[in-house]
């Protein structure tokens, strides 16, 4: 899907995509979508939040606890 992308906009910024730069990618997706749970469970106006996790297993561990 990248490739296509990068050839259809000609952007060169996307070629050479491997496993560690999307590794930072999803450290960073994952660091910012802590921080907004983070800011709505501090907000004094909120009183009650339900996490719901799909697909929380993989080859039966649990990723969270």
């Amino acid at each position: 899907m990248i490739e296509q992308h990068r050839l259809a906009t000609k952007n060169a910024k996307l070629s050479d995509l491997n496993d560690h730069m999307v590794g930072q990618f999803v450290r960073v997706l994952l660091v910012v979508s802590l921080q907004i749970i983070s800011d709505v469970l501090t907000d004094p106006a909120v009183w009650a939040f339900s996490l719901a996790a799909d697909a929380s297993t993989h080859l039966g561990v649990p990723l969270l606890d």
